[in-house]
């Protein structure tokens, strides 16, 4: 048990360390940028499941590449809240920011979808992988 939690602490340091020294390359913006993310991570000291996992950039909540905020129940070790953060402000535009679900089943209990800290709807929600010129030709019919 002792030997699981060093290497599980020796992991969680190293993951730190690799991530406040992480450089992102964001193809969507054509250029190359030094990101530096903390990362707190919070554990449950009875059962050793990681129970928060928040990631910060210039003391914001931030996070390129997933959610900014992860949070599990530790007796189930289920995800029950994902939030997606861009410059401290919900964002994402390939699916729900907030996502919270069930810790007992992990069923998803509440969906919000946000672009740039504006809260909007699935039905005007417009996934990345999709540009619109191709939903208009999607949409488009002929008789």
């Amino acid at each position: 048990m002792n030997k699981e939690l060093a290497l599980r602490q020796s992991f969680l340091k190293e993951l730190q360390c690799r991530v406040n020294n992480q450089t992102v390359d964001e193809s969507r913006m054509k250029k190359r940028h030094s990101l530096t993310y903390t990362v707190e991570i919070i554990t449950d000291d009875a059962c050793g499941v990681v129970v928060s996992e928040l990631w910060k950039r210039d003391g914001l909540m931030d996070r390129a590449d997933g959610p900014a905020l992860i949070a599990r129940d530790a007796a189930t070790g289920i995800i029950v809240e994902e939030i997606w953060c861009r410059s401290g402000n919900p964002d994402r535009r390939d699916g729900p920011a907030v996502t919270r679900r069930k810790a007992a089943t992990g069923e998803v209990t509440y969906k919000a979808w946000y672009s740039n800290g504006k809260r909007t709807s699935e039905r005007h929600f417009r996934p990345r992988s999709a540009p619109r010129a191709q939903q208009k030709a999607a949409s488009l019919t002929f008789p």
